[in-house]
């Protein structure tokens, strides 16, 4: 059980490494996850306990660089200015309240610069 816990923690960790290449690119997809409740159960030897995860709703952009995409968690408040097409740059990986990141907007290409 061990084994198989420390496996899919190195999983996640590699995965979520790949995830963050991408600190900046135009918005290409945009979205909204309600937020909902998970029943696990926990077996301990021969006892059977149920236990519930609280997932709380979260507002996702996704942005494009080259062949690259990355999913970017936001506040309500900032997801709710952005447009397809418009350019982010995650400024940092401060987590902010419902899992965001502290973001900069720019909103068109001369900004860029």
């Amino acid at each position: 059980m061990q084994r198989i816990m420390s496996s899919l923690i190195l999983c996640t960790l590699m995965l979520t490494s790949c995830q963050d290449s991408i600190r900046s690119g135009k918005i290409v997809d945009k979205g909204h996850s309600s937020s909902w409740v998970q029943t696990l159960p926990i077996s301990t030897g021969k006892t059977v306990m149920v236990t519930t995860v609280y997932h709380p709703e979260k507002w996702w952009v996704v942005i494009a660089q080259s062949e690259e995409t990355r999913r970017v968690y936001l506040e309500k408040a900032t997801w709710s200015t952005m447009n397809l097409g418009d350019y982010l740059h995650v400024a940092g990986e401060v987590q902010i309240k419902g899992g965001g990141y502290n973001v900069e907007v720019k909103h068109n290409s001369e900004d860029l610069q």
